[in-house]
């Protein structure tokens, strides 16, 4: 029974079932156009009538009227359904986080977490709304896309506050130390955008591979920060794109297996490749892992220890994988879309591996719904880019 339930629950609350319910809605709408006569003379309706009306089908169902009913049931339904399994799954993450949230000694780190989730939830159904009633004759445009820019970096923001919330109570934070976000988004090799493809080179980057045709036939995939939309600092009074941050690029192996050299970089690549956490004390760590585990040499091992020693903006780094559930083969799964990091300009950022595991556990209710607006900024970012092709 559990093993049904847990295959149901994730469908009923899938994209698909809602597409289905949608239809339903369009459906049974049409038909109530299309045969209000019929549906009025038959049964149930016929029977509230005062006399009968004259025709032959009084008290009978006819097909449309018994098609527009079956519609509605379903649509009541399983709507129903849909929102009783949801708020099922938002009582039980309220309750584990609520849960978690007792064993956090600052209070001002469970005011700001409960003020900005409750901010980030209002912007997510204001975004929800917005992308619902679209349509292709009122496409979506380039403020939209503006918009969900704007809430992706708030929740960017609330990380680095949170962050610098839970260093205190263990250590005084020197006056300089800068706290940093930023959202790097995978591809893999086969489905990177061309605008994309066409400056790889061009930006910082670990390729062995010389160029992209090469790169291609070397690694399954990149993360890549394309740019500093979605990126935020402790510098600015609000979370506007951290003007220091430039393109940057990480090579991706999924399996080493199948004879292709292994590039994952300790940090955000390895935390996309394990789907964990990954906590840097000190950045000169990952010149050593580079030398003695990933076998690097040559020119790349020397981009990587020149990037590290000049980029004093990350000393110290956590990375936590972002992670869509989808209904993949029948079954509910999760895919690895991105990864978040937040650091600082000081070395020790969250102290030690177990803070920092705990942090990142209370973390992932905003990690869903960051995911959530991850999904709605590809889908306004395409109707956009569609309507101005088609224009």
């Amino acid at each position: 029974m559990k093993k049904l339930r847990s295959r149901l629950i994730p469908l009923l609350l899938s994209p698909i079932i809602g597409s289905v319910i949608a239809v339903a809605a369009v459906f049974t709408g049409l038909l109530a156009s299309l045969y209000s006569s019929e549906i009025r003379n038959s049964i149930p309706l016929s029977l509230l009538r005062a006399a009968p009306v004259e025709t032959s089908e009084y008290g009978v169902f006819s097909l449309p009227a018994l098609l527009f009913w079956l519609s509605i049931s379903f649509f009541f339904v399983f709507t129903a359904f849909r929102q009783y399994f949801r708020d099922k799954e938002s009582e039980i993450q309220r309750n584990s986080l609520i849960d978690s949230l007792r064993t956090i000694p600052p209070a001002e780190f469970a005011l700001k977490f409960r003020d900005e989730y409750q901010k980030s939830e209002t912007n997510l159904f204001i975004v929800n709304t917005l992308l619902s009633i679209k349509d292709r004759d009122d496409p979506l445009s380039v403020e939209d896309v503006t918009n969900i820019e704007e809430y992706i970096r708030i929740i960017l923001d609330t990380y680095i506050n949170l962050a610098k919330l839970w260093d205190q109570p263990d250590s005084i934070i020197p006056e300089d130390a800068v706290y940093r976000a930023n959202l790097m988004l995978f591809y893999n090799v086969g489905e990177i955008p061309e605008k994309i493809r066409n400056k790889l080179f061009q930006m910082t980057n670990f390729f062995v591979e010389k160029n992209i045709v090469s790169l291609e036939s070397s690694v399954d995939g990149i993360l890549i920060l394309e740019d500093n939309i979605f990126t935020t600092t402790t510098e600015t009074a609000d979370p506007e794109p951290d003007p220091e941050i430039r393109p940057l690029c990480f090579p991706i192996t999924l399996d080493g297996d199948d004879g292709k050299r292994v590039q994952n970089l300790p940090g955000a690549p390895t935390a996309f490749i394990q789907n964990e956490v990954q906590w840097i004390l000190d950045t000169r760590d990952i010149v050593k892992v580079c030398k003695d585990d990933l076998n690097y040499d040559g020119a790349v091992l020397n981009k990587i220890e020149k990037y590290y020693a000049e980029d004093t903006k990350a000393t110290s780094i956590i990375s936590i994988p972002l992670q869509n559930r989808i209904i993949r083969d029948g079954r509910a799964c999760n895919v690895t879309i991105g990864v978040v990091n937040i650091y600082r300009n000081k070395v020790r950022i969250l102290k030690d591996r177990m803070r920092s595991t705990q942090f990142s556990a209370l973390l992932e209710p905003y990690n869903d719904i960051l995911v959530k607006f991850i999904i709605a900024y590809e889908c306004a970012k395409n109707s956009v880019d569609n309507s101005s092709s088609e224009s």
